[in-house]
Parts: C-alpha cells; sequence; structure tokens
C-alpha cells in the first residue's frame, strides 16, 4: 500500500500509523489507489465519507440526527491536516446557496468545506444542486475542466441523477435589456463624438464605461492589459490575474466568496452586537437580495441579525424576529419585500421605537428604501437627543424603482422597472405596427423624478418623453405633433410618447391624450396606457440583484467597523450607501449632506461612492 501512494498521499499515511487507518483507506480507496487521478482522488472518497456506506463502519452521524450539519472533530481534524496538498476538482470550485459554481482562476482548500457544504444543504432539505460551470474553466495546471468530468464524478460518487445543459449561443441571443441599449446609445454617441474631435496625431482609443461615464482609453493600453492577463493565467499568477480582471471583478467574486457558505459557529468569533434591518418605503424589485447579503455578512462578523417586519409600523409594535443565515435562503431571485415594507414615518412612534431597540438590545440599524427610508432616517437622527437608544450607528440603503433619492446615480429596483417599461413598450410598439397610424401615449412612475420616463424612451426608441426637469408647453406639444404627422408619410406608421406621472399638474395624460386625437384626426388615432404598479413588482434583473447584494454587503462591513471602533456609540455615526458619479457628487450631496446637518449639526455625514467601475470608497464631509 505504501508504494501505491503518490506524495500527496504520503501525509495521509502517515496519519494511518497514528489511528487514522480507516479514513486513509478511505480516501485512497482498495490497495491504496484512489478512484480518480490524485487531484481528484480527494474529493471522491471525501464524499464517500460524507456517504457513510460500504463495509467500514460510519464516520459521520445519521442524516435523521440534527447534528448532521456539523462535522465530526476527527473528520474535520484529518481534513485540516491535510492542507494545501487537497483541491476540489482539480482545484477551481466554489460553491453557493444551492449551486456549487466552478470558476475560471480561483480555487479553495476546501474538500472539508465542501463536505460540509454538502451537508448544510441537504439538512436544509435542498435537494436541488447546481453546477455551473465556466467554458474556459481550468485547474491549478492549467489543465481544462469540464462539465463531462464533473457528472461523471457526482453520479460515480454521489449516485444522484445529473444532466448536462451547455448554453452554448443561447446566450448570444434575445432581446437587450434596457441597459444593454442604453448603453450601446451612449457609447455609439461618444464614439462618433471622438471621431468628429480627432485628428490624423490621435492615437486610437476604446470608448468604455468607468463609473457611469463613458470613457475614452488608449487601445494599446487596453491590448496590453488583455495580454497581461493571459500571461499571468499561463504562468498560473491566479491572484494577479483576478487582480488584473479589473476592481470589480476583484470584488464581486470576494463578495460571491463571502456569501457562499456560512462557516461553523465555532469558527465564527461573536461581536455580541445586534443589528436590525428594516424596509421602509414602496416595495422595490432587489430588495431581498440586499436583506440576504446583509444577514449572511452580518452573521460572518459575528452579530446577531434582527428582521423588522412592515416598516416602522411594525418596527413600534415589535414585530421584530431574529432572521438567520438559512432563513435568507432563495431571496435573491424574489421579487418584492418579504418583510413587508410601509410608507409611515417614525415621527410619531419614536418612543415606542426607542423602547424596542433597548428591548431587543439593537447596536445598530440598516434601512434599505426609497425617499421615506431618507426622511425616516432623518426624523431618527434629530430625535437622538431625546432618545439615547438611538445614538446607534444608522445607514440607509437607496432602494426605489422612482430613482429619486439625493447622493446615488443608481437605487436598487430602478433597472427592473426600467425593463419593465422597456418590455412593454416593445408589445405596444408590436401592436401599432400591426394597426398602422397608431400613436401610444404611455405613463411612467417616477413621483417627480423623470429618470424611468427618459431611460425608457431612450430603451424603447420613443418619438418623445415628457419629463419634470425639463418644462415643456403647449407650443412644445404641438411640435411634437406635427413630428409624428410627418413620421406617418414615411415607412415607420407608429408613435410612442412617454410621460413621467407628475411632469406637469396640468399638461395630464388625459389632456396630452385628448390633445393628440384632436391635431392627429384623420392623420393618424391614439391611445393612452398607464403602467401603474406592475412597475414595481416581477423578479429583480441581474443588475439589481448584483447591485442590492454589493451595496447591502458594503453596508454591513460599515456598521461592522464602527461597532469595532467605539461600540455603544452611535451619535456621529452617519453612512449615506449610494452610486456617485464625479461630475453629479456636488449638486445631489449636498442636498443629502444639508439634511443631515440641519437635524444634528455635530455629526458627521458618510458618503458611499461607487466610481472606477465598481469601486467603493467611504468620505468623510462636513459644512464649509
Amino acid at each position: 500500500m505504501t508504494a501505491a501512494v503518490s506524495l500527496w498521499g504520503q501525509q495521509v499515511w502517515a496519519l494511518c500509523q497514528s489511528g487514522w487507518a480507516r479514513a486513509a483507506h478511505c480516501l485512497l480507496g482498495p490497495n491504496g489507489k484512489g478512484a480518480w487521478p490524485p487531484a481528484r482522488g480527494c474529493l471522491a472518497a471525501g464524499l464517500r465519507l460524507g456517504r457513510s456506506d460500504g463495509p467500514l463502519p460510519p464516520l459521520l452521524p445519521p442524516a435523521s440526527r440534527p447534528q448532521c450539519l456539523d462535522l465530526p472533530r476527527r473528520l474535520e481534524t484529518l481534513l485540516a491536516k491535510l492542507g494545501d496538498d487537497f483541491y476540489l476538482a482539480r482545484g477551481q470550485f466554489t460553491w453557493g446557496e444551492g449551486p456549487w459554481i466552478c470558476l475560471l482562476l480561483k480555487w479553495f482548500r476546501c474538500l472539508r468545506v465542501f463536505i460540509f457544504c454538502f451537508l448544510q444543504n441537504r439538512a436544509r432539505k435542498k435537494r436541488l444542486n447546481i453546477i455551473i460551470v465556466a467554458e474556459g474553466a481550468i485547474d491549478t495546471q492549467n489543465k481544462p475542466i469540464t462539465s463531462e468530468q464533473i457528472k461523471e464524478l457526482v453520479v460515480k460518487q454521489l449516485g444522484y441523477d445529473t444532466r448536462v445543459t451547455i448554453l452554448g449561443h443561447v446566450q448570444r441571443g434575445g432581446t437587450p435589456s434596457a441597459f444593454d441599449r442604453i448603453l450601446a446609445s451612449r457609447m455609439g454617441v461618444e464614439a462618433v463624438v471622438a471621431l468628429l474631435q480627432a485628428t490624423p496625431e490621435t492615437p486610437a482609443c476604446v470608448v468604455s464605461l468607468s463609473g457611469n461615464q463613458a470613457v475614452r482609453l488608449p487601445l494599446v493600453e487596453c491590448v496590453q492589459m488583455t495580454q497581461d492577463v493571459q500571461r499571468a493565467m499561463d504562468e498560473r499568477r491566479f491572484k494577479d490575474a483576478v487582480r488584473l480582471r479589473g476592481r470589480s471583478f476583484e470584488s464581486n467574486l470576494n463578495t460571491y466568496k463571502r456569501l457562499a457558505i456560512k462557516l461553523p459557529d465555532d469558527q465564527i468569533v461573536k461581536s455580541n452586537c445586534t443589528v436590525a434591518i428594516i424596509n421602509v418605503g414602496a416595495p422595490a424589485a432587489g430588495m431581498n437580495a440586499a436583506v440576504r447579503s446583509a444577514v449572511r455578512v452580518g452573521i460572518s462578523d459575528g452579530h446577531k441579525m434582527l428582521a423588522i417586519y412592515d416598516g416602522f409600523e411594525g418596527f413600534a409594535k415589535g414585530q421584530i424576529k431574529e432572521i438567520g443565515w438559512g432563513d435568507v435562503g432563495g431571496w435573491t431571485g424574489q421579487g418584492g419585500s418579504i418583510l413587508g415594507t410601509k410608507r409611515t414615518l417614525p415621527g410619531k412612534s419614536l418612543e415606542d421605537i426607542a423602547i424596542q431597540m433597548r428591548k431587543h438590545s439593537i447596536n445598530a440599524l440598516l434601512i434599505i428604501g426609497g425617499f421615506e427610508a431618507y426622511l425616516g432616517l432623518l426624523e431618527l437622527s434629530a430625535a437622538r437627543d431625546k432618545y439615547e437608544e438611538l445614538c446607534v450607528p444608522m445607514v440607509m440603503v437607496p432602494a426605489t424603482v422612482s430613482n429619486n433619492v439625493p447622493g446615488s446615480d443608481f437605487s436598487i429596483g430602478a433597472d427592473t422597472a426600467l425593463n419593465t417599461i422597456t418590455d412593454t413598450c416593445d408589445r405596444i410598439k408590436q401592436s401599432a405596427s400591426g394597426t398602422k397610424r397608431r400613436v401610444f401615449i404611455i405613463e411612467t412612475m417616477g413621483g417627480y423624478c423623470g429618470y424611468l420616463a427618459n431611460m425608457g424612451g431612450l430603451a424603447a426608441g420613443a418619438d418623445a418623453a415628457y419629463i419634470f426637469e425639463e418644462p415643456f408647453d403647449i407650443r412644445d406639444l404641438q411640435s411634437n405633433v406635427e413630428h409624428l404627422t410627418e413620421k406617418m408619410k414615411t415607412t415607420i406608421q407608429r408613435g410612442l410618447v412617454l410621460r413621467n406621472e407628475s411632469c406637469s399638474e396640468n399638461y395630464t395624460t388625459d389632456f396630452i391624450y385628448q390633445l393628440y386625437s384632436e391635431e392627429g384626426k384623420g392623420v393618424f388615432d391614439c391611445r393612452k396606457n398607464v403602467l401603474g404598479h406592475m412597475q414595481q413588482g416581477g423578479a429583480p434583473s441581474p443588475f439589481d440583484r448584483n447591485f442590492g447584494t454589493k451595496i447591502s454587503a458594503r453596508a454591513m462591513q460599515w456598521i461592522s467597523t464602527k461597532l469595532k471602533e467605539a461600540p455603544g456609540k452611535g451619535r456621529e455615526r452617519w453612512l449615506w450607501v449610494g452610486t456617485a458619479t464625479p461630475s453629479g457628487t456636488t449638486l445631489h450631496c449636498y442636498v443629502a449632506f444639508k439634511a443631515v446637518i440641519q437635524s444634528d449639526p455635530k455629526g458627521s455625514a458618510f458618503l458611499l461612492l461607487l466610481v472606477g467601475g465598481g469601486r467603493h470608497s467611504v468620505v468623510q464631509c462636513r459644512p464649509p
């Protein structure tokens, strides 16, 4: 048996001499030969440990016992001793809530964690496991990892019915999302401007997106960066390759790793702090993803996490419940607000809220919501002098389909609502094309913010978009009618007009509809459509899921930092979590800071900026 083991197996054989013969026998297989080559054999044998079948006595507790969630100490000790020589699936495996995801460039010392993750999922009665394999996945020796290898491993070692689906060119087809349409339009315009401004001496450039702004980068530098990534991979410098992919790629990967699996409770350092999460305002797709992210990051940092139901009303009534890691499983793809949310402000219930904070020993508060959440946070801060319980770190994460909160270019839910508007406009345009010579007036949400109407018009190719920020009068309406009249003489005999719900007190949707109908009589007919609350529903878009996850995780990291610095003291701790670009920071941030300073003159205001392709930084600002 000794002669059959390889270098990596010698550690196991050494353990055999100290009473680990049975464990080593499982790891190496009969006659010292693993069922798979060395890099894969440890996984295959390790899973045999988890299955506890065959002639050997089981090393793990029966599946029916609650303790099956915890690895036995002897197995944990064995796997810890194996160390860096053991990799999973030849080096490229990570896992998530539901799936274990095979990612390019990243490997982990995770045989023990894989088994632990597997037991966790099964103990939580999760019967579906999804493994995603990148087409270029490789191991630490730059050898490819294929989906068929993974399937064979799962079928032979676990005995589970497994199917392989290769997405292929399906990923390239389909209707473009609103984000892709807007991005293409913006970058196309920037490319044309770059050509018009170029001279024979101007070096070639690439139009890209950085910090939500279209920028121009030298072509030579971009090509060099691409070659540097490939060179790092060829030289097995995988950490450098991840870094060269950009800050956003690296940040996303780190966030995923942190949310993927919960460490055993005995490995989490307890902070003895309690953090509460509350949703305020209208529901927005992506709220649940933000809650899930905050809960899991908070638990990873050792906090006790509480969920507050039904907004500030539920807070005052004591509708508070502890929420765990598994409780938020599957929340990422669910729309609406599972915790419940209301627009009620805390002004009339401040005393009851303070009582609940003292009763549950809440050390920090995370508010996810729109403008009502913003105003509610200001009311809580203004009451700090009266209620000491409110002197704790408080964080707001913007979540509103209207995207109307100051200090942030994006808010959770806005992208999903924008996709809903775009899809609806596409369907309406098909209807108009079939009937010919028809104009549709569509009313969108957004309050006094014209983001949805403006971006929806850009993504859907509307003929006009009326928003509050750009005043218009009867002459503008008449000009648009004349434009549509001329358009009906061309091959495109349809019209699409978007109107923000609060763009004008007098020029209502009905007024515009009647005006267009009267002025276009004999040339085109007119229809109106109010989209309403369908813009708040639906499953969140991938952008909102990722954005809510990342920004909420960053908010919890800030809370953890402040609780470690000075636990129990929060009078001067403020954080506004949002995204802002250098060009738009001054105006929007001034509004936010002014409101905070008026309510708490001695306090500090913090603004979280998302710039440079996803880089997060916290900037402390004070009034001049």
